[in-house]
């Protein structure tokens, strides 16, 4: 006897069963740094965090590398931001690529 066809990943059924939680930054009120050499991959980590409902301009700090994400991390917690810069708070949650990591590494090693 044949097996039933399998559903296909992207099949209407399948992708319905997927969706993001709009309201998850009001049951998790968090702030994140993404620390992405890669432009692509670090807007596509910002939209998908967007798409859960956190404010890029509140809740989402963005660094390029390891050392920029030690900047953002150092201004984040300052009392008072920098001229212009919006507070945003201390980092909850940091969202990081292995070139970053390895880039702190290096960073520490120097110290």
């Amino acid at each position: 006897m044949a097996e039933p066809p399998r559903e296909s990943p992207t099949s209407p059924t399948r992708r319905s069963s997927f969706h993001f939680d709009r309201e998850l930054a009001k049951t998790h009120p968090l702030t994140f740094l993404v620390a992405e050499d890669n432009i692509i991959n670090r807007k596509l980590l910002v939209n998908m965090l967007k798409k859960l409902g956190y404010d890029p301009e509140t809740q989402i700090y963005e660094a390029y590398d390891g050392a920029d994400a030690v900047a953002q991390i150092q201004t984040a917690s300052q009392v008072s931001p920098p001229d212009g810069a919006r507070k945003k708070g201390p980092v909850d949650v940091i969202l990081m690529d292995l070139v970053c990591i390895w880039q702190l590494h290096v960073l520490v090693i120097r110290c």
